[in-house]
């Protein structure tokens, strides 16, 4: 299993994307500009991309690991399995 090929960008309606390869697959994370708290953890990393010298890898981990530290877990979209966004997690409390 091999992940290359990492490109962090905004896409055309302003949503963060990181696109990768794995075993000769695309896959792409979309992290929708309408939810505050993940815009704001992308966009944080996003503008710090030419201070780190365009290492793309490095600062999708930052933002991958900040969204989990945030509640979220990623999940593929069901009709399309190499779209992949955050979902936020569901604590189930009893009483």
């Amino acid at each position: 299993m091999l992940v290359t090929n990492f490109k962090v960008f905004i896409s055309r309606n302003g949503s963060g994307n990181i696109s990768y390869s794995k075993n000769k697959l695309n896959y792409k994370v979309i992290i929708y500009k309408e939810d505050k708290i993940l815009k704001e953890i992308f966009d944080k990393y996003y503008f710090q991309l030419e201070q780190f010298k365009l290492r793309h890898y490095a600062i999708a981990k930052w933002i991958a690991r900040d969204i989990r530290k945030e509640g979220y877990t990623f999940k593929a979209f069901a009709s399309n399995k190499q779209n992949i966004r955050p979902i936020k997690i569901k604590s189930n409390i009893k009483n």
